[in-house]
């Protein structure tokens, strides 16, 4: 069997493809090795991570199921993974550890890590059962977390999400409160075109609004629905001599025709704009004054 070694990763190169990724994550050689054995029999692709540095960049990236020794080095798991939201993360995270510890199963129950192995305790037939079973559970909790999290209609954020997301950025200090904006978006008669047109219509006017804007904003930026025919976007990093560009941008995006049934239903919105800072960062208060703007057809940008 060849393995390659590129920059510190094992790579089993026969089982590249048509096969999970394991990104095995441990300071030690010898388990390293134990592993991959125990591992030969699963179909799969192995990358190996024994540094710290990067191991945080091996999280970041695309795998299947991360095995996770617990000491590594001068820290240990836990502070590794405080950085990430485990269920944000592509796999599972197993737990491996040279000593049972109840705090330790405890804690790593608590912050959302899959299952916990005791070296030297578990055989071939059950990591691969563990592997099988943190996948499963780690693609239904990713669902129920996406469903809880997300307009079933656009797919964009809900309004709890959209705060609860917003809030963070601004906390963590992710976002300065000078150069973040709050866009208020309404579609405009949009219960005229419901009675006209019917309800599926006015689905896909929905439709239409939210990839819109889904164009106009980064991967960066924040965008939801927050009901019926009202949407929210929040943008970073947006100085406010550019406000009003970005304003006319999403307009244009935003207004124009949709068509169907081989019919061009026109689509305006009405868009009111509030800049974090002017509110002390009161989400409740920016919402509030960003819809105000909105209904008066203005951008507000206190002094």
């Amino acid at each position: 069997m060849k393995y390659l070694k590129p920059e510190g990763n094992w790579v089993n190169e026969e089982k590249a493809t048509d096969c999970i990724h394991v990104l095995i994550i441990d300071d030690n050689p010898l388990d390293l090795l134990q592993l991959r054995k125990m591992l030969s029999n699963v179909d799969c692709r192995v990358s190996t991570i024994q540094d710290v540095a990067s191991a945080s960049e091996a999280l970041g990236s695309n795998f299947d199921v991360c095995l996770l020794d617990f000491e590594l080095g001068i820290t240990n798991a836990f502070e590794l993974l405080a950085q990430f939201n485990l269920v944000e993360l592509p796999g599972p995270v197993i737990l491996l550890t040279g000593q049972r510890s109840r705090d330790v199963e405890i804690k790593a129950a608590e912050i959302g890590i899959a299952d916990y192995l005791q070296k030297l305790s578990f055989d071939p037939i059950q990591l691969e059962r563990s592997i099988r079973y943190s996948r499963q559970r780690h693609r239904d909790l990713r669902h129920m977390t996406h469903v809880a999290r997300h307009d079933d209609l656009t797919g964009l954020l809900n309004r709890n999400a959209f705060v609860k997301s917003l809030d963070e950025k601004l906390g963590a200090s992710q976002a300065c409160a000078s150069t973040t904006y709050v866009f208020y978006i309404d579609v405009d008669a949009f219960k005229a075109v419901n009675d006209e047109f019917g309800h599926e219509t006015g689905d896909k006017i929905l439709h239409h609004v939210a990839a819109k804007l889904n164009n106009v904003i980064r991967h960066t930026d924040l965008a939801a629905r927050f009901g019926g025919d009202e949407f929210v976007a929040a943008v970073f990093g947006l100085q406010e001599e550019s406000v009003t560009t970005f304003c006319d941008k999403l307009m244009d995006n935003l207004n124009q025709p949709v068509e169907i049934g081989g019919s061009s239903i026109r689509c305006s919105v009405s868009i009111g704009v509030v800049r974090v800072s002017d509110t002390g960062s009161d989400i409740s208060k920016l919402l509030r004054l960003s819809d105000q703007a909105m209904y008066l057809s203005l951008i507000h940008i206190s002094e």
